[in-house]
């Protein structure tokens, strides 16, 4: 019964995260993408063509949402 629980809380954390991933703007969704691989805050915002605060300013407001939804 345990296991199953956690396969069912699992699956409804799962699930809770794809629609708050769907709701993000593009940009957002490339900086997790690279953030990922291990690209640096300056990175990022070169290849997005933004400044570094900025990138880490939507982290930021990310990690925020997500710690709402989860914690």
């Amino acid at each position: 019964r345990l296991i199953r629980r956690q396969r069912q809380m699992c699956k409804e954390t799962d699930n809770k995260l794809r629609k708050e991933l769907q709701k993000l703007d593009q940009v957002t969704l490339y900086i997790i993408l690279l953030k990922t691989f291990g690209y640096g805050t300056e990175e990022i915002g070169k290849l997005l063509g933004m400044k570094a605060n900025t990138v880490s300013a939507r982290m930021k407001r990310l990690r925020k949402k997500l710690k709402k939804y989860f914690f």
